[in-house]
């Protein structure tokens, strides 16, 4: 089960509009990420080969989607995204 997440302090903060879509962006396909890895430590765990392939496409493609934002956002300020 996923854990909730607050965003308050992101869209009440003082940061330009786009700085606030970086840090929701990163903060939840971070997440997304961090759950997929435990997850195929699971899948590995119990031989299942079929998922554990799945899952893998499913965390390479988001990978890939972190970046393509953080390439977009560094044209667009010049400054990065995020630190990895």
């Amino acid at each position: 089960m996923r854990k909730t997440i607050s965003y308050d302090h992101i869209l009440r903060s003082m940061d330009p509009e786009v700085d606030k879509l970086a840090q929701m962006f990163d903060t939840i396909t971070r997440q997304y990420v961090t759950d997929s890895e435990h997850q195929l430590e699971v899948l590995q765990a119990m031989g299942d080969d079929e998922n554990r392939l799945k899952e893998l496409i499913k965390l390479g493609m988001m990978r890939n989607a972190r970046e393509i934002f953080a390439f977009s956002y560094r044209q667009v300020t010049g400054r990065k995204a995020w630190d990895e």
